[in-house]
């Protein structure tokens, strides 16, 4: 049995009658106007593809905020629109949230205050209380439309990410017996750091309200464990890794996100020499060996670390010089929030030293990419690439390591991976950095590009047989599964 098949089969016996929502602050389509036309497109992010595949093979409801300029222009009514457009398996739900609002709730509390505070990057985060009082409001919405969704009707909502840490306990104030779930999408402090949200009590508390808490590995869970136990009266049980509060109980666990293995695998076989011609002609690229990396333009994904590597590099080994090419893509991220502005400007500008101190008449090491580029083209991009640097400073899981592993469908292809991520725990065979050291990951730039086809192969082989082991849906049938096995134990 494939995992896509037990996915079914553990949501047709887990789930069974029950209303199936999933909850998230991003939704997996926008729509917007150029002109007059209305057009669509599916968002980028890590946590939409993970989940649009597991909707499309649950069905259910997908509640979201709505991003676009024409979302709601676009909806039912009832402000639901089927998924995917063409062939809709389930409904997205979407919210509208005013823009003083959201800028509090979003840019300012989410992604100013808790996602700093998560991410050990050496940004400080921000915390204002009328942000906060923001935040609750729309966690407050998230709740009030899943609650209209299942309407009285016994109901599974599975609830994602730092955005709505608080909607569990707002869905359990009304409804003790909703069964809920929450998947922590980003890291979890330690307990030192935990300390310094003046929120991070009621943090804790409201996400005591699920059945179910997920996290990517276990120094995640093992971190929350820590911070109930030095801040609630409640008995955590670390061998059962459950936490006993207030007559209810919510078990912690890890569960490895991950991608659509087949799925990107079988468009990676249709990828013609021809779609790499055209792009290597559309990007200008005059050198044969390419190095990529894809992130969001996001100060904890160490762009800039990343190009002062490849500089070194340059500078250490002139052989390569006008025989390699950069590709760095870096999708635009919370441009209203000051620490990514810097970023984006440190970053920029960085570009275009690097590529005015080492460019040789039409070649120029670094091809910088800030517009949206369609996932078909990041595919490609994935099969031209003789290597891809992903080094973040400080990340959950990252899953463009596994999907460079999943598009690598020749075997051909070298991963250098920080060992700061949760996927370095999974994808053991990657040339694994320190991203603050520069001079190592200069190194391994060096050892990607001179590695022999047969150490590239194994080392790449090995990668893919864990991430095709431990797909998506293997992700979440275990989930489900889990949630299924303590139903019996909701107080």
């Amino acid at each position: 049995m494939n995992s896509l098949q037990r996915l079914k089969n553990v949501v047709r016996k887990k789930i069974g009658r029950k209303k199936f929502v999933i909850a998230s602050h991003s939704e997996p389509v926008i729509h917007y106007y150029e002109g007059n036309k209305m057009l669509s497109r599916p968002t980028t992010g890590g946590l939409v593809t993970a989940l649009d595949p597991v909707m499309q093979a649950c069905g259910g409801t997908w509640v979201a905020y709505a991003a676009g300029t024409a979302d709601m222009d676009a909806t039912r009514p009832d402000n639901t629109i089927g998924l995917p457009l063409n062939r809709p398996r389930y409904r997205l739900k979407r919210i509208p949230i005013p823009k003083k609002t959201l800028d509090a709730y979003l840019d300012h509390a989410a992604n100013s205050s808790i996602w700093p505070w998560c991410h050990f990057a050496y940004v400080r985060p921000e915390f204002n209380d009328s942000d906060w009082h923001e935040y609750r409001k729309v966690n407050k919405l998230f709740a009030d439309s899943i609650l209209k969704t299942i309407g009285k009707k016994p109901a599974f909502v599975w609830i994602q990410d730092y955005q709505l840490a608080l909607a569990a306990r707002y869905i359990k104030e009304k409804r003790p017996d909703v069964v809920t779930a929450q998947f922590w999408h980003i890291p979890w402090p330690n307990v030192e750091i935990f300390r310094i949200c003046p929120w991070g009590r009621e943090i804790l508390e409201s996400l005591l309200h699920n059945d179910l808490l997920g996290f990517h590995i276990r120094y995640f869970a093992n971190n929350f464990l820590d911070s109930v136990d030095q801040t609630l009266q409640a008995r955590v049980d670390r061998e059962e890794s459950a936490i006993y509060y207030k007559n209810s109980r919510t078990q912690v666990k890890e569960f490895p996100i991950s991608v659509d293995f087949r799925r990107i695998r079988n468009a990676t076989r249709r990828i013609t020499t021809e779609h790499m011609g055209q792009m290597r002609q559309k990007l200008g690229l005059t050198t044969e060996k390419i190095v990529l990396g894809i992130d969001r333009l996001d100060y904890s994904k160490g762009i800039p670390e990343k190009l002062r590597a490849l500089d070194l590099f340059l500078e250490n080994n002139p052989r390569w010089r006008g025989k390699m090419t950069l590709i760095q893509a870096a999708s635009p991220s919370r441009t209203q929030v000051p620490a990514y502005i810097e970023n984006a400007q440190k970053t920029e500008s960085l570009v275009d030293e690097i590529n005015y101190r080492w460019s040789i008449r039409s070649w120029k090491p670094i091809v910088y990419l800030t517009s949206f580029i369609p996932y078909p083209d990041v595919l490609t991009l994935y099969k031209m690439a003789d290597a891809c640097l992903v080094t973040p400073l400080h990340d959950s899981m990252n899953l463009v390591s596994k999907e460079y592993a999943a598009a690598k469908e020749d075997g051909d292809g070298t991963l250098i991976l920080s060992r700061f991520t949760g996927a370095a725990r999974e994808l053991t065979s990657a040339l694994s950095v320190n991203p603050y050291n520069i001079a190592e990951t200069a190194s391994a730039i060096k050892k990607a590009l001179q590695m022999p086809l047969s150490e590239r192969k194994e080392k790449m082989a090995k990668a893919s047989r864990e991430v095709q082991d431990h797909d998506v849906y293997t992700w979440a049938a275990d989930f489900i599964q889990h949630i299924g096995k303590l139903e019996s134990t909701v107080i």
